[in-house]
């Protein structure tokens, strides 16, 4: 039997099968819902990045988020090129720590632990921050000059 597309059962067929699909293709998509159909959600004003679908909802966990917030007074450690000052500080959680360098050469921060302290060296003017959430010591040295060491004392 020779398959001829110009022989009309053949071509029949071909546009049974081509309406078909297009059928059901075309009943696919009619079951997705439109764009317009999605609930709008509001977004925090000036900051479109948040968005807020319920806020009376998580009031008080938004409450309780702001009481918990890391303060706005920035703690720094100076870094110079043979210590770090203060050599210890003291925060309450949760609290940032900003590790600066002062000095002429490159440092580092790492927690003795090793489950914290900055990936790379910090040049000159470069500086490390870390957030401190559980109460605790944290003690830390510069592995480049592990002479320096310090400690963040969390309450």
């Amino acid at each position: 039997m020779k398959f001829d597309i110009k022989s009309k059962p053949m071509l029949m067929l071909f546009i049974l099968v081509a309406l078909i699909l297009i059928s059901v293709l075309s009943y696919i998509g009619s079951n997705k819902p439109a764009l317009t159909e999605i609930p709008a959600v509001k977004t925090e004003e000036g900051n479109p990045r948040v968005i807020v679908t319920e806020p009376e909802k998580y009031a008080k966990e938004m409450e309780e988020a702001a009481k918990n917030a890391a303060p706005t007074t920035p703690v720094i450690v100076t870094i110079s090129d043979d210590s770090f000052a203060p050599a210890e500080v003291a925060i309450k959680a949760p609290s940032i720590v900003t590790f600066e360098n002062a000095g002429e050469t490159s440092h580092s921060v790492r927690g003795v632990s090793g489950k914290w302290g900055s990936l790379k060296d910090l040049e000159p003017g470069e500086s490390y921050s870390q957030q401190f959430d559980v109460a605790g010591t944290y003690e830390y040295f510069d592995p480049l000059n592990p002479v320096m060491k310090g400690k963040v004392v969390v309450e």
